[in-house]
């Protein structure tokens, strides 16, 4: 199975090593920056794709190849990240000291949304994870189904709320102010495509995403909604 996901596999790897030699390397600040240099390029990425989602499925449909646009993704994101990095003295907006229990509590929180973020993307592949079949479309049948098992039964999309848990964590560990700014860019960001996600999913499934959707919370955005991601 893991030979079959090799793509989903490494990239958690690769995050899950960013992250470790990062704090290690700057403490408590480099779980801030690791917060910042994941996320921040994905929510610029969201905002930018979901605020005009039929223009850019039309023409990233005409223009590039399913190789191609993951490519553009991956090479964009790092770039974004190593933007972020070498100016990081403008996130450090410590507001004030943490004692060690709120430290402590504040990395569980973070794991515990690690986890149902990577949950999520496993459940999801990075296929879909990044658009690709949404663009492209579905090279496999599975991937046009609706998921509603593991953390997707509980709320229509997990991996926003575990993305708000990580940046929650991290802030309640570090106190840096620049990460309340982060959460309110994933607010925005997270809202504009999980409406928009809404819509296309509306289209595709019809029913069936209207009975998963009486099941589900949709947790910041509205009552009774849900979405796959």
């Amino acid at each position: 199975m893991f030979k079959q996901r090799k793509g989903d596999v490494l990239f958690i790897i690769a995050i899950l090593s960013l992250s470790g030699i990062l704090i290690l390397n700057f403490g408590t600040q480099g779980l801030t920056l690791t917060v910042w240099m994941v996320l921040f390029p994905l929510y610029i990425f969201r905002l930018i794709i979901w605020s005009k989602w039929e223009f850019w499925k039309e023409t990233l449909y005409r223009y590039l190849t399913p190789f191609k646009w993951k490519l553009s993704v991956f090479t964009l994101w790092p770039l974004l990240a190593l933007f972020v990095f070498f100016n990081r003295h403008y996130i450090y907006i410590h507001a004030f000291e943490i004692p060690l229990v709120l430290i402590i509590i504040g990395l569980l929180f973070s794991l515990a949304g690690l986890f149902i973020t990577f949950w999520t993307l496993w459940l999801l592949g990075i296929d879909r994870a990044v658009l690709t079949t949404l663009i492209f479309g579905e090279k496999k049948k599975e991937q046009g189904k609706i998921i509603s098992h593991g953390p997707y039964a509980l709320n229509p999309h997990p991996m926003f709320m575990g993305e708000k848990i990580i940046v929650s964590g991290a802030f309640i560990s570090t106190g840096e102010l620049s990460l309340v700014i982060l959460f309110i860019l994933a607010l925005i960001a997270n809202t504009i495509t999980a409406r928009e996600e809404e819509k296309d999913l509306l289209k595709k499934q019809g029913k069936n995403y209207k009975a998963y959707k009486s099941k589900t919370s949709f947790l910041f955005y509205s009552k009774k909604r849900g979405n796959k991601k």
